[in-house]
C-alpha cells in the first residue's frame, strides 16, 4: 500500500511539475509575442519591460542556461533585415533619379538633420523643411512621395533601430547579471560599419560596455575615458534617445511630403501622390 501511495504521489507531481512547465513556457510565448507586437507599433519602452518579465519567466523555468533565457523572440527579425537590405537599393535608385537641392536648400536642411540626431524637432525646425520642400517642388515640378521620402531616410533608421538594440542589450545583461549581444545587434554593427561609417572605436566601446552592464564595472568610452557603471536610468536614457530619433525621422518624413500642412501631428492632411515618381 505504502509503495502504491509513493507512486501515486510520484505521478501526481510528475503530471504537476508538466503542467506547471508547460504553463510556464505558454507564457513565456505569450510574452514574447507581445513584445515583439509592441516593438512592430513602436512601443519601445513598454516591449523593453515585456522582454524583462519574459527573461524572468525563462530562467525560472528553463534554467540559466537554456538558449531561451538568452534570446527574444527573432521572428520579425529576418523580415527587417530583408525589408532593410531591400530598401538600400532602392533608397539608392531614388537618391540619383530625383533632381539635387541646390546649396541653400541643402545647406538649411542639414541644419534640421543635425539637430534630428541629438534632441527633440519643434516646429521652427519642421517649417524649415516644410519650406526647402515647397522650394524644391516649385523649382523642380516634382512632390517627393511618402515612399521616397522614407527611403531616403534609411541610413538615419539603421542607426535608431541600432542605438534601440543596444539598449535592449544594456538591459538584458544589466538584469541577468550576463552579456548579452543579440544576433540583430551584430548584424546592426556590420551596417553601422559599412552604410554609417561609424567609428570602429565607438562601436567596440558599446560592445564592451554590455560586459560592464553585467558586471556592474567601469565603462570606458571610445577615447579612453573612463565613466561610472551603468545604472537602470542611464539604460532607460539610451533607449529614450534611440526613441526620440524615431519620432524625429516620422516628423521631418511627414514634412517633406506634407509641406503646406502647420503641423507634423495632422493626419487628415490631403497627400498629393506624383505616380511617375515612386
Amino acid at each position: 500500500m505504502k509503495k502504491f501511495l509513493k507512486t501515486l504521489l510520484f505521478v501526481l507531481a510528475l503530471s504537476f511539475l508538466s503542467t506547471s512547465l508547460y504553463a510556464q513556457e505558454k507564457l513565456w510565448n505569450e510574452l514574447n509575442a507581445q513584445a515583439n507586437s509592441l516593438y512592430q507599433q513602436g512601443r519601445y519602452k513598454e516591449a523593453v519591460n515585456v522582454v524583462k518579465d519574459a527573461l524572468k519567466v525563462a530562467e525560472k523555468t528553463f534554467g540559466s542556461n537554456h538558449p531561451n533565457v538568452a534570446q527574444k523572440d527573432e521572428s520579425a527579425k529576418g523580415k527587417r533585415e530583408e525589408k532593410l537590405d531591400n530598401t538600400l537599393d532602392d533608397s539608392d535608385k531614388i537618391t540619383h533619379k530625383l533632381p539635387e537641392y541646390t546649396i541653400e536648400e541643402q545647406t538649411r536642411l542639414n541644419v534640421v538633420k543635425t539637430k534630428l540626431m541629438k534632441e527633440p524637432l519643434d516646429e521652427k525646425d519642421l517649417e524649415i523643411v516644410r519650406e526647402v520642400q515647397k522650394s524644391y517642388t516649385k523649382r523642380t515640378g516634382i512632390l517627393i512621395t511618402e515612399i521616397q521620402a522614407r527611403k531616403m531616410m534609411y541610413v538615419t533608421e539603421i542607426i535608431f533601430s541600432y542605438e534601440y538594440e543596444l539598449g535592449r542589450c544594456y538591459l538584458i545583461s544589466f538584469d541577468t547579471k550576463k552579456p548579452y549581444i543579440s544576433e540583430e545587434l551584430k548584424w546592426l554593427r556590420k551596417k553601422m560599419e559599412s552604410l554609417v561609417s561609424a567609428s570602429i572605436s565607438k562601436l567596440d566601446a558599446d560592445f564592451k560596455n554590455i560586459n560592464s552592464a553585467a558586471n556592474n564595472e567601469v565603462c570606458i568610452d571610445e577615447y579612453g575615458n573612463e565613466h561610472p557603471p551603468l545604472t537602470r536610468e542611464d539604460i532607460f536614457k539610451v533607449i529614450e534617445n534611440a526613441e526620440i530619433l524615431k519620432t524625429n525621422i516620422e516628423k521631418y518624413t511627414f514634412a517633406l511630403t506634407n509641406y503646406d500642412s502647420k503641423s507634423s501631428d495632422d493626419t487628415n492632411v490631403h497627400k498629393k501622390k506624383n505616380d511617375n515618381n515612386k
